[in-house]
């Protein structure tokens, strides 16, 4: 499309710019119509229901006839496929610009403070390993391990332990 510079060549970007608006309306109602169904589709309620799931099929229909119109040579379409192309790649841009946006605005919304957190890696926390009574007391409560059986007292347990040497 190019700029207009004189009468002739201004009604033709007229024409040019009526036909990029049609075929960006087009394009959004079938973004518009992929949504609702991609939102149908993914709702297990919404989806169980017959008038919703019949409506996803008739919109997926409707999608399959319209790519149809577009594939091959056949010119049994109102827009210019040059133009559908074109708003195809305004709707990319336009959604790439908006999530980069959001994005921007989210890291707006922390303090140095909490980036310089967000970025510093945390270090584990080494676990303690408890003592003799605190293991015991541990060992001696039921659910502690409800699929082990505990069929040792706790005298022979502190017997067997006493007993056992480190080996070198």
């Amino acid at each position: 499309m190019n700029v207009p510079t004189n009468e002739e060549q201004y009604e033709k970007s007229i024409s040019e710019l009526d036909q990029l608006r049609d075929a960006l309306t087009y394009w959004g109602k079938i973004i518009q119509r992929l949504s609702k169904i991609k939102f149908i589709r993914s709702c297990r309620k919404i989806s169980a229901e017959v008038e919703y799931s019949e409506a996803a099929e008739k919109e997926e229909k409707f999608i399959e006839q319209e790519k149809a119109k577009y594939q091959g040579d056949s010119t049994n379409h109102d827009l210019n496929a040059e133009k559908l192309k074109i708003a195809q790649v305004i709707d990319r841009e336009s959604r790439l610009n908006k999530m980069w946006k959001d994005d921007d605005e989210e890291e707006a919304n922390y303090s140095d403070e909490e980036q310089e957190e967000k970025r510093a890696p945390k270090q584990a926390k080494a676990a303690k390993r408890p003592n003799r009574e605190k293991f015991a007391e541990i060992m001696k409560k039921d659910d502690a391990f409800p699929t082990l059986v505990n069929d040792l007292n706790d005298d022979e347990f502190e017997a067997e332990s006493d007993n056992e040497a480190p080996a070198n």
